[in-house]
């Protein structure tokens, strides 16, 4: 071997040691054009005075050939493909292909109303692993028998508490006195006087009265009428009753409340009837 086929030798195995497995962009397009150059330079440099040495352009083909042979088989054993290679590699360039299409076609959007709707969509993707988790997702018994007639039923209940107005009828407050006192007075009337169980009337007596007051307290106070469409005489009763008011306090309002009614007279029998048909 030449010293020029060793420095060649030389260089390409310190190339190899260099990139084992890599090597220059575009070198084996320019490799027999580098090899040309340079025998030629060894060529120019080696010629004598009077010419080119006997039998060179004869052999300069082979040379050439064998010099390239030679950086073949050198760069074959050093860069050897994979077990396979052939085999996949069009899949694995038709799979590039289609990654780089892919990078080209995306959009880094969100979609439309996309922040609105992640919480509810965060909150369903939650409730869906719950359900995933529970043992036994059946419906209780009779669920889809009774299913429309509990649907029909919530919407008459709404449909009735929207209709439903709490009014008092017309004039209701200004006949509230009247109806008292003609369930208790006729237009003529006898003075009594009570004797036996005094207390017992004489309380009995304001209640009445308190009731009329109290109705005609609650008109004035009151800017609306509304909360007051269901209270009954017998409620009013009832309050009174557990206010326990003493006869000090009942005699106090049957004063305060008698210049109401100072030109009614009643007798023993109609607080009595009166009493009992209120069960007081």
């Amino acid at each position: 071997m030449s010293k020029r086929q060793e420095k060649l030798f030389m260089n390409i195995e310190e190339s190899k040691i260099k990139s084992p497995f890599t090597v220059p962009e575009g070198y084996f397009g320019k490799l027999e054009e580098n090899i040309l150059a340079e025998i030629s330079i060894q060529r120019m440099k080696s010629l004598q005075k009077t010419g080119t040495p006997e039998g060179y352009f004869d052999k300069l083909e082979n040379e050439i050939l064998s010099l390239s042979k030679i950086d073949k088989l050198q760069k074959i054993k050093s860069l050897s493909t994979p077990k396979g290679y052939f085999e996949d590699l069009e899949s694995q360039v038709i799979s590039q292909v289609h990654i780089e299409k892919l990078k080209d076609q995306a959009k880094p959007e969100v979609p439309e109303a996309y922040f609105d709707e992640m919480e509810d969509l965060i909150f369903a993707k939650i409730k869906i692993e719950k359900l995933k988790d529970l043992k036994e997702n059946k419906t209780p018994e009779g669920y889809f028998e009774d299913l429309e007639s509990h649907i029909l039923a919530k919407v008459k209940i709404e449909s009735i508490t929207k209709e439903i107005q709490l009014s008092t009828p017309s004039g209701y407050f200004n006949q509230l006195e009247e109806n008292i006192l003609s369930k208790t007075v006729e237009t003529k009337k006898a003075k009594f006087t009570v004797v036996k169980n005094k207390w017992v009337y004489f309380r009995n007596a304001a209640a009445v009265l308190l009731i009329g007051a109290f109705s005609v307290l609650v008109y004035n106070q009151q800017k609306t009428k509304d909360e007051f469409a269901e209270i009954s005489s017998e409620e009013m009763i009832a309050y009174l009753a557990e206010e326990n008011l003493t006869d000090a306090d009942l005699s106090t309002l049957v004063t305060e409340t008698s210049p109401i009614h100072e030109n009614v007279e009643l007798t023993e029998q109609e607080i009595e009837k009166y009493l009992k048909e209120n069960d007081i």
